[in-house]
Formats: C-alpha cells, sequence, structure tokens
C-alpha cells in the first residue's frame, strides 16, 4: 500500500512539473503591442529574413553601375580570338543594371543574351542564372580595355 501512494504521489508530480513547464516556465514569453507604441512584434533576425515580405522596406544600399549606364559598346579586338568567329558583339548597358549582349555571327544570324552587370571600383561583375563572374575594365575616352584572365579585350563607345 504504502509503494502504490508512493507511486502515485511521483506520478502526480511528474504530472504538476509537466503542467507547470507547459503552462508556464517553458512556455514562449508573448507581447501584446499597444496601439500606437510597439506595433512591430518582430525578432530582428525576422525582421531581416521576413521584413520583406511583411511590408517592411529595407533600405539596401544602390548597386553601383560605374560609368555604363546608356551606353553601347562595340568589341574591337579579342586576344587570343575566340573558337566561336564573329561578325560584330556589341553590350548595351542599361540604367536598371541590366547588360544585353548582341552578337552577329559571320552568315549573319543575330542572338542577344541579358544578364545583370555592377561595378565594384575598377571590375564589372556579370551575373545571369547560375553563373557570375567579373572582369577588370580601363575606360580611356571612348575607348575600353577589358582583362578577363584569360582575355584581353578592346571595345569602342558607339553612343
Amino acid at each position: 500500500m504504502k509503494r502504490k501512494i508512493l507511486s502515485l504521489a511521483g506520478f502526480f508530480g511528474v504530472m504538476f512539473c509537466l503542467g507547470f513547464l507547459i503552462a508556464g516556465c517553458g512556455g514562449v514569453n508573448v507581447h501584446m503591442a499597444t496601439p500606437g507604441q510597439d506595433d512591430n512584434l518582430m525578432t530582428a533576425d525576422q525582421e531581416i529574413y521576413y521584413g520583406h515580405m511583411m511590408g517592411l522596406d529595407s533600405k539596401s544600399p544602390k548597386t553601383n553601375l560605374g560609368p555604363f549606364p546608356n551606353t553601347k559598346w562595340q568589341i574591337l579586338s579579342v586576344v587570343p580570338k575566340p573558337n566561336t568567329p564573329f561578325k560584330a558583339v556589341y553590350m548595351t548597358f542599361q540604367p536598371d543594371g541590366t547588360l544585353a549582349m548582341t552578337s552577329e555571327s559571320p552568315d549573319g544570324k543575330i542572338s542577344t543574351s541579358f544578364q545583370k552587370y555592377s561595378v565594384v571600383g575598377d571590375s564589372i561583375l556579370f551575373s545571369k542564372p547560375g553563373s557570375a563572374t567579373n572582369v577588370r575594365f580601363k575606360v580611356d575616352g571612348s575607348t575600353m580595355h577589358v582583362d578577363t584572365g584569360r582575355s584581353s579585350i578592346v571595345l569602342e563607345r558607339i553612343n
């Protein structure tokens, strides 16, 4: 009988502790906002990761596009010559950070591809889904010299 009472007391003790943990001590501290005082109930990490989804606009620094927005350049030479022959290649830098690259093949076929660009120091960063690269550049008047690490390219501004 004594053993039954002790195990019954132990059972109720465990249940009491579990109830205490669930109801208060181990629970989540809820903060009720006072209108006009504290309407933002997000933690800092929630605001950083999810704020844009909740209507909060984060002010990120504007992308540096260097001297390129609204300019068009034509490739004059590439050393060493690429394996794929071309008649002309044009690079049109748009003010929204998009680069349109238009290639004309020797048979007159024209193709255009788009990618994003930004400038950091003396490098242009190019990116498209699944790929990114950077090249060093130097603009001297209407001539631009580009070093890709594998090729040296000379371009002329045409607008």
